[in-house]
């Protein structure tokens, strides 16, 4: 095994579970998760002399595999294979007021059941998912979450707000 080959896979093992996970919120879907994420390895292997130049990674490959999901989403939107998505208005229509009493936070928090969150995570818009998984779900900081996405922190945090209003608002329709 080449010197370089054993560097690339020493690097980036470590983070290849944090990588399937997040490839996995991003998309919902265990093969196109896997998908974008050997994407990304080829690619990664093919710049792997650039690793080394990068301070901390973790961060790094998150953005990397971010911008991978959305190239492979424009790929897909280009070939018409793209799944029907409900829009802002369409689902601000069917959004019931959300309980005033309860936080978002605290409505995500009750929501232990897995298979109810990905259900209204897929609901979400793109903009809103991806905030919402990274801060909430993979609890990155929101200085992280601006690193990964490359967008002001006012966009994140509002989309980040939004984004937990929306979840809890679908979550509590679920549950009446």
């Amino acid at each position: 095994m080449s010197d370089t080959k054993y560097k690339f896979e020493e690097l980036i093992r470590p983070h290849l579970d944090f990588l399937y996970r997040l490839a996995y919120r991003f998309t919902l879907d265990k093969h196109a998760a896997e998908d974008i994420l050997q994407d990304l390895l080829i690619k990664l292997y093919r710049r792997r002399v650039q690793l080394d130049e990068i301070a901390i990674l973790r961060p790094w490959l998150a953005r990397a595999l971010y911008h991978q999901f959305i190239d492979d989403r424009r790929r897909i939107a280009r070939d018409r294979l793209t799944m029907t998505s409900i829009d802002d208005d369409t689902l601000a229509a069917i959004e019931p007021s959300m309980d005033s009493r309860m936080e978002p936070p605290a409505v995500l928090a009750l929501a232990k059941d897995t298979d109810r969150l990905h259900g209204a995570l897929k609901l979400l818009s793109q903009d809103h998912r991806v905030v919402v998984t990274l801060h909430d779900l993979l609890e990155m900081s929101l200085e992280e979450v601006q690193q990964v996405l490359d967008l002001p922190l006012g966009t994140i945090k509002s989309r980040l707000h939004r984004g937990r209003q929306r979840l809890a608002n679908l979550l509590i329709s679920e549950t009446s």
